[in-house]
């Protein structure tokens, strides 16, 4: 075998690569055409790459597991999180005051679910916390001070996410 992968690893250009080496019926195999040129990451991914390195509050390396190494792809995913949750968050608020505990449940359990799934595990845990003071008994006022841990959590982690490049 005479050919080279780049990563990050893309799964699909690495099997049609290995296709194209393996022996077929157990014979000899060469490639049938010019081996194919894999090209490097972009600038713009590499770029986003070095940012998602120091991004605060979430576990990249967690992230680009799920999606396959793509950067620019689970940068675009982390941009839609900070979108939707940030709006989450507000509505979260006004369903505790209106006393929707069911849909609060609900919207919490979504928002843990949603941060885990992108790599942002501290604030996943900071839900998860305010869901059991809720489920807890504690009291409003203890309540609240879980919420804005939440918050502030939150605020950080979009805060991060919105400061990475393109």
């Amino acid at each position: 075998m005479d050919d080279f992968i780049v990563k990050p690893v893309d799964p699909e250009r690495l099997y049609r690569t290995l296709l194209q080496w393996l022996p077929r019926n157990g014979g000899e195999r060469t490639p049938s055409a010019a081996p194919t040129v894999v090209p490097g990451p972009s600038s713009q991914a590499l770029q986003i790459e070095a940012a998602l390195a120091g991004l605060q509050g979430v576990d990249t390396s967690y992230g680009l597991k799920v999606m396959n190494g793509d950067v620019i792809r689970y940068a675009r995913l982390l941009l839609l999180f900070a979108e939707r949750s940030e709006g989450e968050v507000v509505t979260l608020q006004s369903s505790m005051q209106a006393g929707r505990s069911e849909e609060v449940a609900r919207r919490l359990h979504s928002l843990q679910g949603s941060a885990g799934s992108v790599g942002a595990i501290e604030l996943a845990r900071a839900v998860a916390a305010f869901e059991a003071a809720m489920a807890g008994g504690l009291s409003i006022e203890e309540q609240q001070a879980m919420f804005d841990l939440l918050v502030a959590e939150h605020s950080r982690v979009v805060a991060a996410i919105r400061a990475l490049p393109g």
